[in-house]
């Protein structure tokens, strides 16, 4: 991605934000930020917190879904003897 300040071309290797800017800058945009008080991150930390997050919300979810799984194949076993009952008892 390239710097959305300077648009020079330059890689964009950090994130500059504050309540009313969100930018990705590179590294000299940066260091004009940083000059500036505006708060600083780089990139690859930002991705590694999104990929944790995401992480953490799938845990979750894919738990539950064994869940789910274990309880329709109970329930299916279930239906099937209730069948097997009625058929025998005909």
């Amino acid at each position: 991605m390239e710097c959305q300040r300077c648009l020079t071309g330059k890689e964009a290797k950090y994130r500059v934000y504050t309540d009313l800017i969100d930018m990705k800058v590179c590294e000299a945009c940066a260091d004009e930020a940083r000059r500036l008080g505006i708060a600083v991150e780089v990139l690859d930390r930002e991705k590694k917190k999104q990929r944790n997050g995401l992480r953490q919300l799938l845990f979750p979810l894919e738990h539950a879904a064994g869940k789910l799984h274990r309880f329709t194949h109970s329930c299916h076993q279930k239906a099937q003897r209730m069948l097997g009952d009625v058929h025998s008892s005909q």
